[in-house]
């Protein structure tokens, strides 16, 4: 899953930079974490039944996902 992450992460920043800069980065590796985030948890679930929320503090996860966008947006404004 970290090489297709990975693989992914490489060819959508090629692309998207091309039409938005630097901010097209950010938005390849936000979309190939995302992804992966989606697979893992699917990855986890198949194998043991457990949801996300079980293992994930999911407040903490989205706070600090939250914190470093807008970080990036303020850091590329800028």
């Amino acid at each position: 899953i970290s090489a297709a992450e990975t693989i992914l992460h490489l060819a959508l920043s090629i692309i998207l930079v091309h039409y938005f800069g630097i901010i097209g980065i950010i938005i390849g590796f936000l979309i190939s974490s995302l992804l992966d985030k989606i697979l893992l948890a699917i990855f986890v679930y198949k194998n043991t039944k457990k949801q996300l929320w079980h293992y994930t503090p999911m407040v903490d996860y989205l706070l600090g996902n939250l914190a470093i966008i807008v970080c990036v947006i303020i850091a590329s404004v800028l």
